[in-house]
């Protein structure tokens, strides 16, 4: 099924571009009906996610009141987490077997595979939506893919640079001299990666907020604030936001979630 595209809940007509050329014919209309939702279509997500979880649902999977994107099956121990079309199927070997099969038989599944492989390092992370999950006695720890960082690194040409030890650039001064257009536009792109970053990140998020503030006007040493996080970012691949474990109680909030 490709990314989204699933049937249209209402009628959607879209006016035909004037550039659209057609033979004569005995039904002319200057509109087009969309029998598919289109990736950008306001509730197009939305659609996905009734189309799943209906094919979910028959295969005896319940949707959770709290986490609606979170399934489990009533009968198998089988639990589906699903992000629009990226999904983390977690249970026994054998019941995943038969959930992927079922599954392949009703849309094309791409990438994925079943874990632990055998012989797999227990410290090797989960991969899921660009980030990396690393599952600890303490509980799940959720860091970014660390791409992001390489990537930073060979913006400014850091490879080589030694690791910083602390985020910190709130100190510095950085009425400087403004960058250049080329130095802007590097600085600006370095700053995206960075908010993106700073969502799993907790340590760089005040140093981030902090040279935010230069988007509209990059200066030299605002720069050197950056190149200094992205060498802080280098020496801390492993750190993220941990996720204790709980043990579920018999409550009344257990019986709202449904579990």
């Amino acid at each position: 099924m490709p990314f989204l595209l699933v049937d249209q809940r209402e009628r959607i007509l879209v006016e035909k571009p004037t550039s659209w050329r057609m033979e004569e014919s005995a039904e002319q209309s200057n509109f087009w009906s969309l029998r598919k939702c289109l990736p950008g279509q306001r509730n197009a997500a939305s659609r996905f996610f009734d189309f799943l979880g209906e094919h979910l649902q028959s295969l005896g999977f319940k949707s959770t009141l709290l986490l609606p994107s979170l399934f489990r099956h009533t009968e198998r121990k089988l639990m589906v987490c699903s992000h629009v079309d990226d999904l983390v199927l977690c249970g026994e070997k054998e019941d995943l077997e038969w959930l992927v099969m079922e599954l392949r038989k009703r849309f094309t599944l791409q990438g994925g595979e079943i874990l632990p492989r055998p012989g797999q390092d227990p410290n090797e992370p989960i991969r899921f939506l660009k980030k990396s999950h690393f599952f600890t006695q303490a509980g799940i720890v959720i860091s970014p893919h660390e791409r992001y960082t390489e990537d930073l690194l060979k913006l400014y040409s850091l490879e080589g640079r030694k690791s910083k030890s602390t985020p910190d650039v709130s100190c510095e001064d950085y009425d400087s001299q403004e960058l250049d257009d080329a130095g802007k536009h590097r600085f600006r792109s370095a700053m995206g990666t960075l908010l993106y970053l700073s969502q799993d990140r907790v340590d760089p998020q005040h140093a981030v907020c902090h040279l935010s503030q230069f988007m509209a006007k990059p200066t030299a040493a605002a720069e050197a604030g950056v190149k200094h996080v992205i060498l802080y970012l280098k020496g801390t691949p492993d750190l993220g936001i941990l996720l204790g474990y709980q043990v579920s109680s018999n409550s009344k909030l257990d019986e709202v979630r449904g579990w």
